[in-house]
């Protein structure tokens, strides 16, 4: 089993070496940020947490950094259950307690939790994460307003130094709902198969990141609500 260890040990490195954490004073805690990504907060409470982070930069740089643990998280889980299928293959125990891949997978998912929560609790995610030498990228339309879904059209302000974007779009409790592939233009035009993903009298949230030099840039998280 190959299970990238460095580069995880790396991103959190340098989580530890960035600037000190900022003020949390109307800020939700990490762990509710986790229970939200999670689909584990009430109805009301993940509308108000998701209100605050569409316009709070820190913690939309921390929901950034979580997802990002999550996707360190959900391949190591996907390793886990390959490396112990091959061990039982092969006749050898998984592990020395005997545990199942289930209990594996279940084991080192609630580390990685753990480790972002600590990571965010202790540190503030420092803006460079999102934002590096690119100029951030900053949405247009829709932003904050209601749409049709035949006009229905994505667009962001250029960013010259960029090499492609992708785009991201969420449903009301901020689950995935689509990410495109990379895109060079400023604007993202709804493929039938999206659209037919959404439902109308419906609140989604959308982003853009921006790639380029090496780095990547991200926007802020805004709304629109589909009317039809």
């Amino acid at each position: 089993m190959k299970i990238d260890t460095a580069g995880l040990k790396s991103f959190f490195q340098a989580q530890v070496k960035a600037k000190p954490p900022g003020l949390r004073k109307d800020c939700p805690e990490p762990e509710k940020i986790v229970g939200l990504l999670r689909s584990k907060v009430p109805r009301k409470k993940a509308a108000k947490i998701i209100a605050h982070i569409s316009r709070c930069p820190d913690c939309a740089n921390e929901l950034e950094f979580l997802r990002e643990v999550f996707r360190h998280e959900e391949a190591f889980i996907q390793e886990t259950k390959e490396w112990l299928i091959g061990q039982k293959i092969q006749g050898r125990r998984g592990f020395p307690l005997g545990l199942s891949w289930r209990t594996a997978s279940v084991l080192a998912g609630s580390v990685l939790v753990v480790l972002a929560v600590l990571a965010t609790v202790i540190l503030r995610v420092p803006e460079k994460y999102r934002a590096g030498s690119l100029a951030k990228v900053v949405l247009l339309q829709p932003v904050g307003e209601k749409t049709t879904r035949s006009s229905l059209i994505f667009r962001w302000q250029d960013v010259p130094s960029s090499d492609y974007y992708v785009f991201e779009l969420f449903d009301e409790s901020l689950q995935p709902v689509w990410k495109s592939e990379r895109i060079s233009q400023s604007r993202f035009i709804p493929p039938s198969d999206l659209l037919d993903k959404l439902a109308a009298q419906s609140r989604y949230f959308w982003m853009v990141t921006a790639f380029g030099r090496g780095e990547k840039t991200s926007s802020s998280l805004e709304d629109f609500i589909l009317i039809e």
